[in-house]
């Protein structure tokens, strides 16, 4: 598995954006994981794919051509996937924790997107928070920051 995630991020990405390898590996490993976070409850609707589209573009200041391919290339990603593990453990390895918090308030936004978040979409933050190493009540200050329960 981690060859052919290797080969995938090596081959398929140099047609993303001129970044180094590990920015790349890293915007994939993102995508990817907001995929698996509003797909959770099996459906991902135009408005939650437009949040992710506005993420990418917003974070890493990308024209909405490459995010296109991002996002496409990510989805391919996710089906191909056994877990989410590796793409977390990649987002570990590149983001301090404080960009790790900020990626899960990300993760909520995208979540919400919708008007709601699902029960499996909230399983899924949990799960990705767990990954990263974001404890349980960092978790939930964010999810009540993002749904305006300060």
């Amino acid at each position: 598995m981690m060859n052919l995630l290797q080969n995938f991020f090596n081959n398929k990405q140099d047609q993303i954006i001129n970044v180094d390898q590990t920015r790349k590996d890293l915007i994939l490993a993102q995508a990817v994981v907001l995929i698996y976070v509003v797909a959770a409850d099996s459906t991902i609707d135009a408005q939650e794919w437009l949040e992710i589209e506005k993420i990418l573009s917003d974070t890493y200041n990308l024209p909405r051509e490459k995010v296109e391919i991002i996002q496409k290339n990510a989805l391919e990603s996710f089906e191909n996937a056994n877990d989410i593990h590796q793409f977390c453990y990649r987002i570990k390895q590149d983001l301090s924790r404080e960009e790790r918090i900020a990626f899960v308030e990300e993760l909520f936004m995208a979540s919400i997107s919708d008007g709601e978040i699902s029960f499996a979409e909230h399983k899924a933050v949990w799960k990705v928070c767990h990954l990263l190493g974001i404890e349980t009540q960092e978790r939930v200050k964010i999810k009540h920051k993002i749904l305006g329960k300060e």
